[in-house]
C-alpha cells in the first residue's frame, strides 16, 4: 500500500509531465529520457515500479544486467488522473483566448537530422547549428551543437539547470568567462530518434 504522504503529494511540473505521458502510453511506461533523480522520487512515492526488458519486476531479478524501464503503479495512475483532471479544470476556468497554433512534429533518427532543424528535447526548442561526427562501436555518432530558441520559457519552467546551457571561453586578462547561455547538444547514433518541428510550408 502506498504511503499517505506519497499518494497525496502534488507532483512537480516535470513529474506531472512524466505521469501524463505514461498515462497516455498503452503499457503505462515512463519516457526513457526521464531524469534518474526524478525516478528515485517517484519510486519513493510508489508512483512507479522498475521492470526488466522482458517485463519482470526488476526487484525480483537480482543483479539483472540489461536495460530496465519504469511503469506506473495504480497509485501512479491515480496521481496522473488527478493531474489530468486539474489541467482540464484549469483550462475550462480560463477565459477563452485565440489559440496559439503549435508546430507539428515528425520523428527523425539522428542520421536524418539537418542543419536548421528544430528539435524538441526536455521542453526546449533546439535549432541545430553545427554537426560533428565520431565513430563508436561500429556506429556513427552525430553531435549537433544547437541553440535553445525558447530560453525564457526554459528558464522560467526550469526544464533543465541553466548551468547545463552555459559555455565558457578563455579571454586574456580575464580568464574563463561565460560565452553563451543558450547552448544545447543533440547527440546520438541512428538508433536514437527525435521529435522535429515541421516547417510551416510543409505543415
Amino acid at each position: 500500500m502506498g504511503t499517505k504522504t506519497g499518494i497525496d503529494t502534488v507532483p512537480s511540473t516535470y513529474q506531472a509531465g512524466l505521469l501524463l505521458a505514461a498515462l497516455a502510453d498503452d503499457r503505462r511506461r515512463i519516457p526513457s529520457d526521464a531524469k534518474g533523480r526524478t525516478l528515485d522520487i517517484m519510486l519513493s512515492r510508489q508512483w512507479v515500479r522498475e521492470y526488466t526488458a522482458d517485463g519482470r519486476r526488476a526487484a525480483a531479478v537480482p543483479n539483472y544486467p540489461g536495460f530496465t524501464h519504469f511503469r506506473l503503479t495504480h497509485h501512479g495512475i491515480n496521481a496522473a488522473r488527478k493531474v489530468k483532471a486539474q489541467q482540464e479544470a484549469a483550462e475550462t476556468a480560463q477565459t477563452p483566448e485565440e489559440p496559439q497554433p503549435q508546430p507539428r512534429t515528425e520523428i527523425k533518427d539522428s542520421s536524418q537530422l539537418a542543419e536548421g532543424d528544430i528539435v524538441r528535447d526536455h521542453g526546449m526548442r533546439v535549432r541545430l547549428d553545427e554537426l560533428t561526427t565520431t565513430e563508436r562501436q561500429g556506429l556513427t555518432v552525430y553531435h549537433w551543437a544547437g541553440t535553445v530558441l525558447n530560453i525564457d520559457e526554459v528558464r522560467e519552467a526550469q526544464h533543465v539547470p541553466m548551468s547545463f546551457l552555459r559555455t565558457t571561453k578563455w579571454e586574456a586578462g580575464r580568464g574563463w568567462v561565460t560565452d553563451r547561455e543558450d547552448y544545447w547538444a543533440v547527440q546520438g547514433n541512428k538508433l536514437a530518434t527525435w521529435a522535429v518541428e515541421v516547417p510551416d510550408d510543409r505543415a
